[in-house]
């Protein structure tokens, strides 16, 4: 049976909103697919609740169905108003919280 490059980007989609729905909104940038190594490589931009705004590199394997953390930097406050002009790619209102933050305790 051959996938889609469609099916891959809907197997993508929930895969990364599993794993960020806590720091929605989130926006995915420079977005590639790369079919000899069958993946996806993109940007997530997000506000971490301790590290602030980031923008991390990664790699979705769509054979193995993982995602990669290849890197990450800050994003300066300039960047963040024009990313922040276009929708969300996973919506949401950032519920991560800090472990041990005594604003998190009853």
């Amino acid at each position: 049976m051959t996938t889609t490059r469609e099916n891959l980007m809907a197997k993508r989609y929930q895969k990364i909103q599993a794993a960020f729905t806590d720091f929605a909104p989130l926006w995915l940038i420079n977005d590639e697919y790369h079919p000899k190594v069958d993946s996806f490589f993109f940007n997530v931009v997000y506000c971490h609740p301790v590290h602030g705004w980031i923008n991390q590199h990664v790699r979705y394997d769509t054979f193995n169905d993982v995602l990669y953390h290849i890197g990450e930097s800050s994003v300066s406050q300039e960047a963040l108003l024009l990313l922040e002009e276009n929708d969300p790619f996973v919506s949401g209102n950032g519920t991560a919280s800090i472990p041990n933050h005594p604003g998190n305790q009853l």
